[in-house]
């Protein structure tokens, strides 16, 4: 039988030779192919895993502080030793506000103590701005009823109780004190009725 030719294998060196002889005629190079884009990495916003879209960054809003400009004084109100000016924002229809004037370190307690407060009977702060290196502090608008002028001796320095359900109010602070009443017309005269009948059945 005859012997059959021995195959011929190519040798690694010779495997790279022609390689290298074929990149040089076809003019490639032998470098990794990127992408032509055109961007700056470092401004560049990192994406989520998965996205193909850049994260928004957020946004900066600046919200104009109300000016004294911004209201119209409708008149003033005394509580005891305190004084207030009711006001009524030009373009806000939430109603009236209190508005007191307050030393700046004053101020900044006051509005400290009541932003931490959160209850149904406590009014909050609507707005606070400084004017004249004051802080004014404005409230939602709220007054004694016509029930506790005429029934109770109201006591600025001391804790008193009012109502039936034994809520403390702190009359040192009587400007974060808020009444509930109910909205209706002639509130006051109900509760005057009220107050009659309490003194007719002498339990006042």
């Amino acid at each position: 039988m005859p012997s059959l030719p021995a195959p011929i294998v190519p040798t690694k060196y010779s495997l790279m030779q022609k390689a290298r002889d074929h990149t040089k005629a076809a003019g490639l190079s032998l470098a990794i192919p990127v992408p032509h884009v055109s961007f700056d990495r470092a401004k560049t916003a990192a994406t989520a895993v998965g996205s193909t879209q850049a994260l928004r960054q957020p946004s900066t809003t600046y919200e104009r502080q109300p000016s004294p400009q911004d209201f119209v004084t409708l008149g003033k109100l005394s509580q005891g030793e305190t004084q207030w000016t009711i006001r009524v924002h030009k373009d806000s229809v939430s109603g009236l506000t209190m508005v007191r004037r307050l030393d700046k370190w004053g101020g900044m307690n006051e509005k400290e103590i009541l932003g931490q407060l959160a209850h149904r009977n406590i009014i909050k702060i609507k707005r606070a701005f400084m004017a004249d290196g004051f802080m004014c502090i404005g409230l939602e608008y709220c007054r004694y009823t016509l029930e506790e002028d005429i029934a109770r001796s109201v006591n600025l320095s001391l804790i008193r109780i009012s109502g039936r359900n034994a809520r403390v109010i702190l009359s040192n602070f009587e400007q974060a004190v808020k009444h509930n009443s109910n909205a209706l017309p002639n509130t006051d005269l109900v509760d005057l009725g009220f107050v009659l009948l309490e003194c007719m059945e002498g339990r006042r």
